[in-house]
């Protein structure tokens, strides 16, 4: 619906205007009689009510859905709670992207290879031009992915981890553990170290 009057200057126009009208009409009604004042009057109405249409301009409204423009964002949380390439990383984030454009938060828990392997990876999703920042966090992988999200609004964990060593190894506990502590999706996958993916869990 448009408004003409958007301020009160408009609306105090508005009254002047309708008094002096009124005052027209009442002087043209003593001076020529009914007729000529109740003629004032409708070329008034008339000269008055074009006057705020043309003022009111056209109708805000707010573009559907469809026709929104924006980028779609995808900030995704990578745990690198094992050996993984960089290569292999940026891979499955690509893929799971799914078109958005991702941005990233690399953790990976601290440990003496900590460093080292937070550096490749950041380099890794920089250099294929994907928004990303890391840190290492705490030594018990659920703890750092625990400290990262208090910062970051991830829509969904990635966790990254080598080959399974033996029936021992404690990876699918750990992420068993993240995924009963942590409220968004968490998606698995394994860095087979030769190249190739295996299925996410």
């Amino acid at each position: 619906m448009r408004n003409p009057l958007r301020s009160e200057a408009d609306a105090f126009g508005y009254v002047i205007a309708t008094g002096a009208i009124a005052v027209a009409v009442g002087v043209m009604a003593w001076v020529g009689g009914t007729g000529a004042g109740l003629g004032v009057l409708l070329g008034a109405a008339v000269g008055v009510s074009v006057g705020l249409y043309l003022r009111s301009g056209a109708p805000s409204r707010e573009p559907p859905v469809w026709e929104q423009t924006g980028e779609a964002r995808w900030h995704v949380l990578v745990l690198a709670a094992g050996a993984c390439s960089g290569r292999f990383v940026f891979e499955e984030v690509s893929y799971r992207a799914r078109g958005r454009t991702p941005e990233a938060l690399v953790v990976v828990p601290a440990g003496p290879a900590a460093q080292p392997l937070l550096d490749a990876l950041v380099a890794s999703l920089t250099a294929a031009g994907i928004a990303v920042r890391g840190e290492v966090g705490e030594p018990d992988p659920p703890g750092a992915l625990a400290g990262a999200l208090a910062t970051f609004e991830a829509d969904e964990v990635l966790v990254c981890t080598g080959v399974p060593d033996g029936p021992a190894w404690p990876g699918q506990a750990v992420v068993a553990r993240i995924r009963e502590a942590c409220h968004l999706p968490v998606t698995h996958v394994v860095d087979p170290g030769d190249g190739s993916t295996t299925p996410p869990s």
